[in-house]
């Protein structure tokens, strides 16, 4: 396997039409960050509410940018790519 780079990452976490992570697996992949104490945290709970599609993509992209500049992107990479589809919010459902 390649190594993982932000765009082949961003191009999986983005392909058909994912928003984000659900919670919960939002939740653990923010936990697995190292700088996660730094960051803005995930739009869940009552942000899962009162923020739009956008506003969780836009927030999810700084995560993957946060393992990027960690040097994480294989481990969340590898995260990510085990999730089942039923796991991602999609535009036009959420």
């Amino acid at each position: 396997m390649n190594k993982e780079t932000f765009e082949s990452l961003w191009e999986f976490c983005t392909s058909n039409s994912r928003v984000c992570p659900m919670p919960m697996k939002w939740n653990d992949l923010f936990n697995m960050l190292k700088d996660h104490e730094n960051l803005d945290l995930p739009l869940i709970l009552n942000g899962w509410e009162m923020s739009s599609p956008l506003e969780k993509n836009l927030r999810f992209k700084d995560h993957i940018q946060s393992a990027t500049d960690h040097a994480q992107l294989d481990e969340i990479g590898k995260y990510l790519r085990l999730l089942k589809e039923e796991d991602w919010a999609h535009y036009g459902e959420i």
